[in-house]
C-alpha cells in the first residue's frame, strides 16, 4: 500500500502543473533594462521623463535604479523647472514606501529627496525578467514609474 501512496503522489508532482509565483529580484546583480516614458500635469505643477536605458541593482536593504533625466515644473509648463535624475537610492521606510535620493544638483532644495509610494518588484525566474513600478511624489505631482530589467 506504501507504494502505491508514494508512486500516486509522485505521478500527481509530475501531472499537476506548476505556477510560479512573482518573486523577490536576487540580490548582488545587476538588471538592465528601460524605463518607460511618462509625463504628469494635473492642470499645473508638470513632471515627466523620456524613456531609456536604466539599471536596477538590490543589496541588502539598498537598492539602486538609475533614471533619465526628471523635469519637474513645479507651478506648471511655464513655471521654473528643475531636473533630477541619474543613480538613485531607494530609502524604505515601509516595505512599499519611502524616499528616492538623487545626486544633490545645487538649487533644486527638496526635489532631490522626493517620497515614493507603491514600490513592486516583481522578478520571473524562467525569463530573468524584473518588472519594477513606484510612484514618486514631487509634491502635488506624481509620477508613475515603470522599468522591465533582464540580466
Amino acid at each position: 500500500m506504501r507504494g502505491y501512496v508514494a508512486a500516486l503522489a509522485f505521478a500527481a508532482s509530475i501531472l499537476v502543473p506548476e505556477f510560479s509565483l512573482a518573486a523577490v529580484p536576487p540580490p548582488n546583480v545587476l538588471f538592465a533594462g528601460t524605463i518607460a516614458r511618462r509625463f504628469m500635469s494635473n492642470g499645473g505643477p508638470v513632471c515627466l521623463f523620456e524613456g531609456t536605458n536604466s539599471t536596477y541593482i538590490r543589496r541588502g536593504s539598498l537598492t539602486l535604479i538609475s533614471f533619465p533625466d526628471i523635469v519637474v515644473a513645479p507651478t506648471g509648463s511655464v513655471g521654473p523647472a528643475f531636473m533630477v535624475g541619474g543613480q538613485a537610492k531607494l530609502t524604505f521606510t515601509t516595505a512599499t514606501n519611502g524616499r528616492v535620493e538623487f545626486i544633490p544638483v545645487p538649487g533644486n532644495g527638496t526635489i532631490n529627496r522626493p517620497s515614493f509610494t507603491n514600490y513592486a518588484a516583481d522578478y520571473d525566474s524562467a525569463t530573468h525578467i524584473v518588472t519594477v513600478s513606484l510612484r514618486i511624489h514631487f509634491g502635488t505631482c506624481v509620477l508613475p514609474v515603470t522599468g522591465t530589467y533582464r540580466n
